[in-house]
């Protein structure tokens, strides 16, 4: 099936926003580094993404789940902003389609209570 690459870019984009503005009341989020302990796991994330292993970072992001943690809930929106940066023959290259990261972000949302209806886009 033919789709637009730039459509789910888009979509991704979309998702950030959303979850941003829903979880934090903003229109975007990023990590920042404060010297504290969830710096541990941006560098590790960050290390993953320079290695080119997105699938990883994404386990990590899920294996280590926190709702309870704004901090771990801004690192894991920002880590898929990261991903949705790259373009997509650096992410073919690696074995992770952009739809993943959708998908991945989706999945996300999910397990921090966002209702489906509010991902539709």
């Amino acid at each position: 099936m033919f789709y637009d690459k730039d459509l789910v870019r888009n979509q991704v984009e979309t998702l950030v926003n959303v979850a941003s503005k829903i979880l934090f009341a903003k229109n975007e989020v990023r990590y920042e580094i404060k010297g504290e302990e969830m710096d541990e796991l941006y560098n590790e994330l960050k290390k993953l993404i320079a290695e080119r292993k997105f699938g990883d970072g994404e386990d990590l992001i899920f294996d280590n789940f926190d709702i309870s943690n704004d901090d771990y809930i801004v690192l894991a929106i920002d880590y898929y902003h990261m991903l949705n940066e790259f373009e997509d023959d650096v992410l073919e290259e690696a074995d992770f389609e952009r739809e993943e990261i959708r998908d991945g972000l989706k999945d996300f949302m999910k397990k921090c209570g966002i209702p489906e209806d509010a991902m539709t886009v």
